[in-house]
């Protein structure tokens, strides 16, 4: 949030990769609690109803908070705070979990070993350094996001109220979408498993965001172009919901989904204030459009496309230990995980 509401200045605030660090893993920690107990046939289904939910949420945001943080900024961010501590605490409390096999057990390399294994599993295998590379090429798309508000704010001189309801609009129009197609789009991606979609998707976006790049000079253009992204983000949201369990072992998702946030956290550290003076240079910021659009151009290329060769390398990775230190196979069930599905299952079968 720091990123949308404060001036340019803030980029490079001390706080910011400490805030971008613990907010990518604690995400991919709590995305995995989800992910351990909603069936795998029907994640695209679960992700379109609970994209839904995020619209209504961002509507209440646009229209009737995002306006206040011009003069109230402290008390958005307590009361957002505040409010998402809640949720999490009564989803947490609410949510039950299936039971967990023991840690694996490591009988050499003394107290270091399951960090080794940690590394070694994770980053050995260029299969999932390639993933990696994607999730990394994503988030330098975002990067364009901030420039892209401080066009609209600062060049075209929309004020945050203007701002949020040029964005609520465009989230209500989107939120019609999905309650209209959100479930057929779940369950098409069920049908043609996320690997599929995600980079048609990303195709996309950088087609929207190269049009946000000529075509936005006023808020009704705005809105107009808002629609498409998000409608667009819509469809990503539900396949990317499913693509994680798709490409990383579910044994261990936590493991894996944590390497991931950590390895492209890490170099964002890096690399944000390099954009930041960037920018600062060519004094251009309807060019977050542009590079958007690049990035997220490149995020496609990078997207793990399900050819042969590719679920071969990841059935082979699967049936052999990461490292050599002896420890638990990643094809090993987890425990009750089929008695945590055993009503569920049937009825995504009917569904499908």
């Amino acid at each position: 949030m720091t990123g949308i509401i404060s001036p340019p200045d803030d980029l490079a605030h001390p706080t910011s990769p400490i805030s971008g660090l613990f907010n990518a893993v604690v995400m991919a920690i709590f995305s995995y609690l989800y992910w351990d107990v909603v069936p795998e046939p029907m994640l695209g289904r679960f992700q379109s109803l609970s994209k839904n939910v995020t619209l209504l949420a961002g509507l209440v945001w646009s229209f009737f908070i995002f306006g206040l943080a011009e003069h109230h900024m402290k008390s958005v961010y307590v009361g957002t705070a505040t409010f998402a501590l809640a949720i999490y605490l009564i989803s947490t409390w609410q949510i039950k979990e299936g039971e967990y096999p023991p840690p694996d057990v490591h009988k050499k390399g003394g107290a270091m070993a399951p960090i080794r294994a940690y590394f070694v599993e994770c980053f050995s295998q260029p299969y999932y350094l390639w993933i990696f590379t994607a999730s990394l090429v994503s988030q330098l798309s975002n990067a364009g996001n901030n420039f892209n508000f401080f066009y609209l704010h600062y060049d075209l001189h929309l004020d945050l109220a203007t701002v949020g309801w040029t964005q609520g609009w465009s989230q209500a129009i989107t939120t019609g979408f999905g309650l209209i197609f959100g479930f057929g789009i779940g369950a098409l991606t069920d049908r043609l498993k996320p690997v599929r979609l995600m980079g048609p998707f990303y195709i996309l976006l950088s087609l929207a965001s190269l049009g946000s790049y000529f075509f936005v000079t006023d808020k009704w253009s705005c809105i107009v172009w808002a629609c498409i992204m998000n409608i667009i983000l819509f469809g990503l949201g539900v396949a990317g919901g499913a693509f994680t369990v798709e490409v990383f072992p579910r044994e261990k998702l936590g493991q894996f989904c944590s390497a991931q946030a950590v390895f492209y956290q890490f170099l964002l550290n890096f690399v944000s204030p390099l954009i930041g003076m960037f920018f600062d240079y060519v004094h251009n910021n309807r060019l977050g459009y542009l590079w958007t659009a690049i990035f997220r151009f490149f995020g496609s290329a990078y997207m793990p496309y399900p050819n042969r060769s590719n679920y071969r390398r990841r059935s082979r990775i699967m049936q052999k230990p990461c490292c050599n230190l002896p420890c638990r196979s990643l094809k090993q069930p987890m425990v009750q995980q089929s008695q945590l599905f055993a009503n569920v299952l049937p009825a995504a079968k009917r569904i499908r």
